[in-house]
C-alpha cells in the first residue's frame, strides 16, 4: 500500500483502507477554497470505508477511472459507472451502500466558495444549477485533479496559482460534460448504442447461462475483437465485468427481496458451487451473501419498509 497523505482522513484507520492513496487537505491544498482533493485506487472491497458523512460548505466531485460504485446520496441509490462524475453537494449527508467501497480507481475533490474567493461566484452558481447526480465524464477530466495533486506533492513557486487554475479548468469542464449530457443524443452521452443494448439484454436473459461472448457479439453484429473495444467505450465494463456485474445486481435483489437459499442463488447465476458464488460477491461487495441480507433486511426494518 503506496500512502503519501499530507492530511489523512481522521474517520478511517489506514490499516484497514487496503488500497493505493494520495491525499492532500487543509493548508496542504494550497487553496482555501479546496478542503481536500486525492486519487484512490481500492483492489478489494472495503466494508465501514463509506458510512455516512457530509461535507459542510464544500461540493464533492468524484471522478471514477475504473471499476463500478454503489452510492447514495440524499434518499437514492445511485450504480455509478466507470467513467462518470458523481456530485455530493455542501452537508448533504451519503456514503456507500452498507457503507461499502467498491474496487475502484477515483480522483475526487471537496471544494467550495470562500471570502475573497479567486473562482468567479458564476462558476459556483453553474455547479449548484447541475441538475443532475452522475453524468458520463472524459478521458481528460482527470488531468486537472492530476496536475493539481502534482502541485500538492511537491510544492514551489507559484503552486498556489496552479492549483487555482486547475480548479477553474474542473469545475468548467464538469459544468460543460453535464450541459453536453442533458443535449446531446449519442452514445456516449445517453448510453450504449442499439448494437449494445441489444447485447446487453442478451447478456441479461442468458445469465444463469455459460454466457459466450463470442454470441453477444454476433447479436452485436461486430467481430468479438471489435466488440469488447466497443463495448468497454460505451459502457465502461468489458463483456466479462458486464457479466460479473449483472449477476451480483441480480443477486442483491434476490438477497433482500426473496427466501431463496444461499445454494440456489448461486446455481440460477450459473455460479459452479455456492463458494464461488461467495467469493465474487465479497470481492465485489465486501459482505458474503449472509451478511449481506441479514444487514439489508435488518436497516428496512429499522427503517419501517
Amino acid at each position: 500500500m503506496r500512502i503519501r497523505d499530507a492530511q489523512r482522513f481522521d474517520w478511517v484507520s489506514p490499516a484497514a483502507w487496503g488500497c493505493e492513496r494520495e491525499t492532500y487537505g487543509d493548508e496542504a491544498c494550497l487553496y482555501a477554497g479546496i478542503h481536500h482533493v486525492g486519487w484512490s485506487h481500492f483492489a478489494r472491497a472495503e466494508p465501514h470505508h463509506l458510512d455516512e458523512h457530509r461535507h459542510p460548505g464544500a461540493y464533492e466531485i468524484c471522478y471514477i477511472v475504473e471499476g463500478e460504485t454503489t452510492w447514495w446520496a440524499g434518499d437514492s441509490v445511485y450504480e455509478v459507472q466507470p467513467g462518470s462524475l458523481f456530485i455530493n453537494r455542501p452537508n448533504e449527508p451519503h456514503g456507500g451502500v452498507d457503507g461499502v467501497m467498491q474496487p475502484c480507481e477515483l480522483y475526487w475533490i471537496q471544494a467550495g466558495p470562500v471570502a475573497e474567493d479567486e473562482i468567479p461566484p458564476s462558476l459556483w452558481q453553474a455547479i449548484a444549477g447541475i441538475p443532475l447526480r452522475t453524468w458520463p465524464g472524459s478521458p481528460g477530466i482527470a488531468r486537472p485533479y492530476q496536475r493539481m495533486i502534482l502541485e500538492m506533492r511537491k510544492p514551489r513557486a507559484f503552486s498556489s496559482e496552479v492549483v487555482i487554475a486547475m480548479l477553474r479548468i474542473l469545475l468548467i469542464d464538469i459544468v460543460r460534460l453535464a450541459e453536453q449530457h442533458m443535449t446531446d443524443s449519442g452514445a456516449t452521452s445517453r448510453g450504449p448504442s442499439r448494437r449494445i443494448q441489444r447485447a446487453m439484454k442478451w447478456i441479461s436473459e442468458q445469465i444463469g447461462e455459460a454466457v459466450s461472448v463470442t454470441r453477444a457479439a454476433e447479436i452485436a453484429g461486430l467481430r468479438p475483437t471489435h466488440f469488447r473495444s466497443v463495448f468497454r467505450e460505451e459502457t465502461g465494463f468489458s463483456p466479462q465485468e458486464y457479466i460479473h456485474h449483472v449477476r451480483i445486481r441480480h443477486a442483491r435483489k434476490w438477497l433482500i427481496e426473496s427466501d431463496t437459499s444461499i445454494t440456489a442463488i448461486a446455481h440460477r447465476l450459473g455460479y459452479s458451487s455456492s463458494q464461488h458464488f461467495a467469493i465474487d460477491f465479497r470481492k465485489r461487495t465486501g459482505l458474503s451473501p449472509t451478511e449481506y441480507r441479514t444487514r439489508r433486511r435488518m436497516d428496512d426494518r429499522q427503517s419501517g419498509t
